[in-house]
């Protein structure tokens, strides 16, 4: 049986689910680079802060 694993939690999920069975992220290809480019978001907003005022 073929599975996919979850973007988010690690869980893995049958190959044609939509969602994590664990807990209800969307297993498509463009919500794991959505959330990849959410944290590397936060990164970025972090180090810039870092830069003004430290």
């Amino acid at each position: 049986m073929q599975t996919k694993k979850c973007h988010k939690c690690g869980e893995e999920n049958l190959l044609k689910s939509q969602t994590c069975f664990n807990c209800g992220a969307k297993l498509t290809a463009g919500a794991a680079i959505m959330n990849l480019i959410k944290i590397g978001g936060v990164i970025l907003l972090f180090w810039l802060i870092g830069k003004f005022f430290m």
